[in-house]
């Protein structure tokens, strides 16, 4: 799962790959499917901000929040 997230992000950065934003989409989102915090915060920032899938921001607040209840913030 963490690959996937991986494999996305270069996607997104067109390291390795051409650039392509829909394709990283289509890696974070399994990756976020399979539980991965990263991913799922990923995936509603790339909905939110409209990158390489529609521009949503219904239910955003939701998937952003459930992606980061188990991550410690340093203060």
């Amino acid at each position: 799962m963490d690959a996937q997230h991986d494999l996305g992000l270069m996607y997104i950065k067109g390291v390795g790959v051409s650039e392509d934003h829909s394709k990283a989409a289509q890696w974070i989102e399994k990756s976020a499917s399979q539980g991965n915090h990263d991913a799922q915060y990923m995936l509603g920032m790339m909905y939110y901000l409209g990158q390489g899938v529609p521009k949503l921001h219904s239910g955003l607040k939701n998937l952003l929040y459930e992606s980061t209840k188990l991550r410690v913030c340093p203060n």
